[in-house]
């Protein structure tokens, strides 16, 4: 049974969660880009917060009043009006948002209760030493790319590394594919397909990196219907040979460095641009897996699709995944 004490949002006395406090403000919004201000807004809202309270106070700009500081050392931030803090009377409604605060969960949170409790452990030591501005951004808390590449990875790796300890640095250097640019929510559906506990051995090679980069790239040109104009289409039949079983020729470095920097930007194919004006529900609507509709929606840029268009598509992957498998001979 899972302990759920164990939590993403509040992990151990040194360090919180606060990224989601207020729940609207600018998209890409870190804390951390504004840490001294923030640090005294905490201090200011802290000193000045009464539990006596019950009066409505709509929050003003991007700051809300009941965010500060949980603990006498100043190090864990979070709600004032949490539950946890009142000895379980919630008075989140204080703020005027409607319920929001109450709902609010972000995916990453979603997805870490998820795990056994021995993985959140081995988890949650890449991001040791980080104090609550640093854990509360997902540019600077590796844990949350992490998670992007789903519980059943997270689960699979964790169980076989049993006790060890990796910080976010160390993590890297025995699985560099989790070094690419890829976004892991994006893509998360193709290396699920691919990564089992007989082959995990794969993320410690460089050389898939590489490979499962060109499978990205190659499968979502198969989707398009133009021709990328900054690779030729020699290139192209070769990254193209990967996935028929035609033996390719050596990858030209500049091919590889090409390919890899284009990989940062999520590809939206002529094909998502024309289905996001089609008819049909929205795709995340959809019956299917979670994962595989949001590589529809992320990696191809399709908005809009018929369930059964979407399994058609489904298939075309399953297939050139099996032909990707038996490339790399890891079944």
């Amino acid at each position: 049974m899972l302990n759920p004490s164990l939590t993403l949002c509040a992990p151990d006395e040194q360090k919180s969660c606060f990224a989601c406090c207020p729940p609207i403000r600018p998209a890409g919004y870190e804390h951390l880009q504004y840490k001294n201000i923030i640090r005294r807004i905490l201090l200011e809202n802290t000193a000045s917060f009464t539990r006596e309270g019950r009066a409505l106070i709509p929050i003003t700009g991007f700051s809300c009043w009941a965010l500060g500081y949980l603990d006498k050392n100043f190090r864990l931030a979070g709600c004032l009006l949490h539950p946890c803090q009142n000895q379980g009377l919630d008075l989140r409604y204080r703020v005027d948002y409607d319920g929001k605060c109450q709902r609010e969960s972000c995916p990453e949170a979603q997805a870490f209760s998820q795990l056994a409790v021995p993985a959140r452990i081995f988890w949650l030591h890449l991001a040791d030493g980080l104090d609550s501005f640093s854990y509360s951004g997902r540019s600077s808390n590796f844990l949350f790319t992490m998670i992007g590449w789903g519980t059943q990875l997270l689960d699979v790796i964790a169980s076989r590394e049993g006790g060890m300890i990796y910080t976010a640095k160390s993590f890297l250097r025995a699985y560099p594919f989790f070094s690419t640019p890829l976004s892991p929510r994006s893509h998360a559906y193709l290396l699920n397909l691919l990564i089992t506990p007989e082959n995990m051995h794969l993320l410690r090679r460089a050389s898939f990196k590489a490979r499962f980069e060109d499978l990205a790239q190659v499968l979502s040109e198969e989707f398009s219907q133009d021709l990328d104009h900054q690779t030729d289409e020699a290139p192209r039949s070769e990254l193209r040979g990967i996935l028929s079983g035609i033996p390719p020729k050596p990858c030209p470095p500049s091919l590889l460095r090409a390919t890899a920097g284009r990989l940062a930007i999520p590809l939206r194919s002529k094909l998502g641009s024309t289905l996001a004006k089609a008819n049909g529900p929205y795709v995340h609507q959809l019956p299917l897996e979670r994962d595989f509709l949001d590589y529809l929606r992320l990696a191809l840029g399709v908005r809009r699709m018929y369930e059964e268009h979407a399994l058609a598509v489904k298939g075309k992957i399953l297939e050139r995944i099996e032909e990707f498998r038996r490339s790399l001979h890891c079944r």
